[in-house]
């Protein structure tokens, strides 16, 4: 919070004394608030300051102004006026006359203004924004009174500050002009949504420091409708302010004389003052206008300011050296009537060439004057410049501050010339300077002599023009050739093209096809045109082609000459590019042959350059040169030809050689660097004319029989036919024949022999035929002869008798049972053996019996016998449940059974098995019955006593009963005697 010195209280004394002037006061300024709003209500907004600002807290502020000079501060979204009263600041001018107190002003005058400039700067400080506001005020009729005004609103982008310059000129002297400024206080208020009257009225006022304050101004928090927030609003002087006031808005003009000095009433608003409409006023001291100021200008600089702080301090706006105070009248004009200069490049925007001429003997400037400027439309030009497109134009140019002398030019800025990089006519536009008509006092700035000029844009693109293009290649689609303009240079109108061959060994329609005339559109750089290299199928070297390029560029005619080639399409192709041989049928390979081959270029291809073919052998050929066949090695395909025929020979001999192979490799070339031909591979296949054989190869063998173990072994082998040799190996395969009764484990041979080359007979081969330890294996091994060589014959066949040696004394068989002993009613195998390790190559079959010594019954006591085999190359074999016997009831004993076999050339051992007999062996088929006589027996008789098995049962053995055991009373021997035993 902000100290005073002077309490605002205070200031209120002694108002009763002016009531009535007061009231006066009011009604007057009631009349010209509403007169003053109804003008603010026609204002037209012509210069926005910051157009993007004045929205929030990081933009800064904008300002729009009137076209009568009014203006409005916008802030945070909000306005910092407020229009029902008056829009913005307005200026008012008074003098103080040293001589004459008569000719001072006691009532101050209004400042009107009549010409606005449009936005000149670019906001930076260097070059901050301005708007010039020409006005004008009168305090005399004297010729020498009237008075222009001119008002400077600067401000640099996202300050919360712009500065108002005031330059009053007249040829006065010995007075001191004085500017009172007044505002009413309206500070972030949302209208025209809905104003806020607290925002006018809430404003606390403040001036700092109170004696002379370099600040004066108000702020405030948050209060009743009002826009929430703090906030502050004040006005700040290079030096200080003469009086002021920042209390209420109906006392920010009222003037009063103090000792013949006209003030503000110094009064502060408090917290605590009566609500209402709050305004600034403040009293600023010009410098004196002496004798020798009687031509210059006088002027001070006021700085507005916002913030969101309620102890705003002063803002350093400069000092009085750079205040408006000993500026001079200037004359200018146009330094020339015409003025020229290059467009320049695309991206690029240059000041256009053009020069003010200082009419005046000397004049100096202390701040920076408008020249309003507008362009002169020229029907008659053809080619006038366009705005937005050519040239940017401001109405207005600031004459730099400075000392000027008779003759000196100044450059503008105000108009920049957009490059491009277009071909265009040369395009003008006229520009003339004026001073505001509206203004008829004396100015700053006068216009004399040449007051319009006319300039030049000169398009500074070249036109030359550029034929380009690759090398074409046959058949490819999409080709081009391009005339082009100059880098980066554009066309402004169709420019026709036309394309003429002028040389080369290449055919037009016939080798290459284009058309001839073509246009360069608008704003392109330049044309691709198809030019297309006709496809063939001939092998050619590389043909030239000598094209121009004739165009007119903007009335110019131009040329541009090209030369290139066509590069051979058919050389690049694989499949192009191949050699390879056409042969006879393949039947007619045979020995003798006389004929030809053709090496030859694909179908429909023909070449116009010699190609040189070469033929090579390939290693692995068994045909033999020479020897076998005869053949050049190279071969030419003359120009326009497709292929060449080679002598081929195939010579006989009398020698088996089988089908012989020439695998033969080709390679060509013609001389062109980069084309590689591809030779294909073939292979021709050279019948022999003595095969298929017409007799067979002969088989032989050592002896017709051979024994088992025998030390020598048999031989077999092969020849061929009487007379005949051969060059290639002949394998002869020996296979056992169906008809063979030797088995194979019998005998062991090598089952191939080979007659090789430059004989007759083939290597020869064992037989062998090892002792062993298996019986039956002789018979007769049949070997039959073949060979999967083609064309080799074989019919023959060989025959071995082999004759078995097997140990005679082994020639035994046994039988063995798996249990020595079985009951009654089970089964056990028998098995059939050799001797270890000896077999038969037979299946053998021993029918068995039982023998004479059995004990046991054949069909009563045990199944029939019938055979047991023994598998061929098998020691021993078992058969289940071979031997099976019988249950029954009768009682009896264990008997012995005696199995014998018989086989036809073995002799065969017995076995024995004892079969238990299972019903005595049974508790219950041992227990007896008695039969006792009818009591009581008669002493002196014979009585029967019974004996009996149980039921069923029944015995082939005796049974021996003992009664020597009976007890009783009767005495054994004396009362009756038993037999002892009965059977």
């Amino acid at each position: 919070m902000l100290l005073r010195s002077y309490p605002m209280r205070s200031t209120e004394q002694g108002m009763s004394a002016h009531f009535c002037a007061y009231l006066s006061r009011a009604v007057s300024l009631l009349l010209i608030f509403l007169f003053i709003h109804s003008t603010a209500a026609q204002a037209q907004v012509v210069t926005v300051v910051n157009p993007n600002g004045g929205n929030t807290a990081a933009d800064g502020l904008r300002i729009e102004v009137n076209a009568n000079g009014t203006f409005r501060v916008y802030r945070k979204g909000k306005q910092e006026n407020i229009d029902s009263r008056f829009v913005g600041i307005r200026a008012k001018l008074a003098t103080k006359s040293d001589i004459i107190p008569s000719y001072s002003l006691v009532t101050p005058v209004t400042i009107t203004y009549c010409d606005v400039s449009p936005l000149m700067g670019t906001g930076t400080a260097a070059d901050p924004y301005k708007v010039y506001l020409q006005g004008s005020a009168s305090y005399t009729t004297d010729e020498y009174y009237p008075t222009s005004i001119l008002t400077i609103i600067t401000y640099v982008a996202n300050q919360n500050y712009y500065t108002l310059d005031y330059v009053m000129y007249n040829n006065d002297s010995y007075t001191t002009p004085r500017l009172y400024l007044a505002e009413s206080l309206n500070m972030q208020d949302p209208y025209p949504s809905g104003s806020l009257s607290g925002n006018s009225t809430l404003g606390v006022g403040f001036a700092n420091p109170y004696a002379s304050p370099n600040i004066v101004g108000f702020y405030r928090q948050d209060g009743t409708n009002a826009t929430p927030g703090s906030y502050s609003h004040t006005f700040h002087a290079v030096n200080v302010f003469n009086s002021f006031t920042a209390r209420y808005e109906s006392e920010m003009e009222s003037i009063s004389n103090g000792v013949n000095d006209y003030i503000l009433p110094k009064y502060t608003a408090s917290a605590v003052d009566p609500v209402r409409a709050r305004g600034t006023g403040v009293d600023i001291y010009m410098e004196n206008k002496s004798a020798s100021m009687m031509y210059q200008a006088v002027g001070t600089r006021v700085g507005v300011a916002y913030s969101d702080d309620l102890n705003p301090t002063h803002i350093d706006i400069g000092t009085m050296a750079s205040l408006a105070t000993g500026t001079e009248q200037i004359d200018v004009s146009f330094a020339n009537a015409t003025f020229e200069g290059a467009e320049g490049n695309t991206g690029s925007t240059t000041a256009a060439q053009i020069f003010l001429k200082v009419n005046s003997v000397e004049a100096t400037l202390k701040v920076p004057l408008y020249v309003k400027m507008e362009l002169v439309p020229d029907p008659s030009e053809q080619w006038p410049a366009q705005v937005g497109t050519d040239i940017k134009f401001v109405g207005g140019f600031m004459i730099p501050a400075g000392t000027y002398t008779q003759g000196q030019t100044i450059p503008i800025n105000n108009i920049q010339v957009i490059g491009n990089n277009k071909l265009e006519y040369s395009r003008k536009f006229t520009v003339k300077m004026l001073v505001p008509a509206c203004v008829t006092a004396k100015q700053l700035l006068t216009i004399s002599g040449q007051t319009e000029c006319t300039y030049t844009i000169k398009d500074d693109e070249p036109r030359d023009i550029t034929l380009s293009g690759n090398d074409l290649l046959e058949g490819k689609t999409g080709e081009m050739v391009r005339v082009t303009l100059p880098p980066a240079v554009l066309a402004t109108e169709a420019t026709p093209v036309t394309l003429t061959v002028t040389g080369g060994t290449a055919t037009a329609g016939k080798d290459f096809e284009f058309t001839a005339t073509h246009t360069i559109v608008k704003d392109s750089n330049g044309i691709n045109i198809p030019f297309a290299a006709v496809l063939d199928s001939i092998l050619e070297a590389k043909e030239s082609i000598q094209l121009k390029a004739t165009a007119t560029v903007m009335g110019e005619l131009k040329t541009s000459d090209l030369t290139f080639y066509i590069q051979d399409s058919t050389r690049r192709d694989t499949f192009l590019t191949r050699v390879r041989l056409v042969k006879p049928d393949s039947t007619l390979l045979k020995e003798p042959f006389d004929g030809k081959l053709t090496v030859k270029l694909p179908d429909s291809v023909r070449t116009d350059l010699p190609i040189t073919v070469n033929i090579t052998r390939g290693a692995t050929s068994t045909a033999t040169a020479g020897a076998d066949y005869t053949l050049p090695l190279t071969a030419t395909i003359p120009a326009g030809k497709d292929s060449v025929d080679l002598p081929f020979k195939i010579l006989d001999d009398d020698i088996i050689e089988g089908k012989e192979h020439l695998y033969l490799s080709l390679s060509a070339t013609d001389g062109v660097p980069g084309t590689v031909y591809s030779g294909w591979k073939d292979t021709i296949h050279i019948i022999d004319a003595d095969l298929p054989m017409t007799s067979p190869v002969v088989l032989h063998i050592s002896t017709p029989t051979a024994d088992e173990g025998s030390a020598a072994d048999p031989q077999i082998w092969a020849t061929l036919p009487s007379g005949l040799t051969t060059e290639i190996p002949i394998q002869v395969d020996f296979a056992v024949g169906h008809s063979s009764t030797v088995p194979a484990a019998s005998y062991t041979y090598i089952n191939t022999v080979t007659i090789p080359a430059n004989s007759d007979i083939s290597n020869k081969v064992n037989i062998h035929i090892p002792s062993n330890k298996v019986f039956d294996d002789g018979g007769d091994l049949i070997l039959l002869g073949s060979s999967a060589a083609p064309g080799i014959l074989v019919k023959d066949s060989l025959k071995l008798t082999i004759t078995d040696k097997t140990d005679p004394t082994k020639r035994v068989l046994t039988i063995s049972a798996d249990s020595a002993q079985i009951y009654e009613g089970n089964k056990t195998p028998l098995a059939i053996s050799f001797p270890a390790g000896y077999t038969s190559a037979k299946d053998l079959e021993i029918t068995l019996a039982a023998d004479a010594t059995s004990e046991a019954a054949e069909i009563n006591d045990f199944d029939k016998l019938t055979t047991i085999k023994l598998t061929k190359l098998q020691e021993t074999e078992k058969t289940a449940d071979l031997l099976s016997t019988l249950t029954d009831q009768v009682l009896e004993k264990d008997e012995q059974v005696v199995i014998k076999g018989t086989i036809t050339g073995y002799t065969v051992v017995n076995t024995t098995v004892k079969i238990l007999d299972i019903t005595r062996r049974i508790a219950a088929n041992t227990k007896l019955s008695f039969t006792v006589p009818a009591a009581p027996m008669p002493e002196g008789t014979d009585q029967t006593i019974g004996y009996a098995l149980p039921t069923g049962v029944t015995t082939e053995i005796p049974i021996s009963i003992d009664l020597s055991g009976a007890k009783g009373k009767a005495i054994p021997g004396t009362d009756y005697d038993l037999p002892s035993p009965l059977t």
